[in-house]
């Protein structure tokens, strides 16, 4: 249900509730440096061997009385990086009986899955109201990065002495 809304399912601590979030273009929130980031910097992200590089989304279309239909989109193979491997991502949408609605989720999906650049990093009670979802920009010159834009998929709080640290 939430990928045929073009959404993420989370559950808010602070509430007590789920949520969802919906997948926009928003103004981020927060906004992490050197002066707020607590010790190393991990940056992460899939492999090219786990790339996808196809998306098949099955879909019950509309025009054929909701049987089932597919719709397949590829990233051109100039547009690979170097030796990736075929790896097709497989989207079941029962919520969605268009074939342009099938495919706008698919494409969706499919560039946001090679988007994937995971930042992990400590910083202090300061930022205790940032939940899962939320967006957040990073400006880290050893990395490159200038209001480098990211989005929380994963908060651990612990303490430290006394302290609330969020990583």
């Amino acid at each position: 249900l939430c990928t045929s809304a073009n959404a993420w399912l989370t559950y808010d601590i602070a509430q007590g509730k789920w949520a969802v979030v919906i997948n926009k273009s928003e103004t981020p929130q927060w906004s992490f440096d050197d002066t707020n980031i607590i010790g190393n910097i991990n940056i992460s992200g899939t492999g090219v061997n786990e790339l996808y590089n196809r998306v098949e989304v099955e879909f019950p279309h509309k025009d054929i009385r909701d049987e089932k239909d597919y719709v397949v989109l590829s990233i051109p193979v100039g547009d690979r990086y170097p030796a990736e491997i075929d790896n097709t991502l497989t989207i079941k949408l029962d919520c969605i009986n268009d074939p342009l609605q099938a495919q706008y989720i698919g494409s969706l999906e499919l560039k946001q899955s090679r988007i994937d650049k995971i930042i992990e990093f400590r910083t202090n009670f300061v930022s205790t109201g940032i939940k899962a979802g939320d967006l957040f920009t990073v400006t880290n010159t050893m990395y490159g990065f200038s209001n480098k834009q990211f989005r929380v998929t994963k908060i651990s709080e612990e303490d430290s002495d006394g302290n609330i640290i969020l990583s």
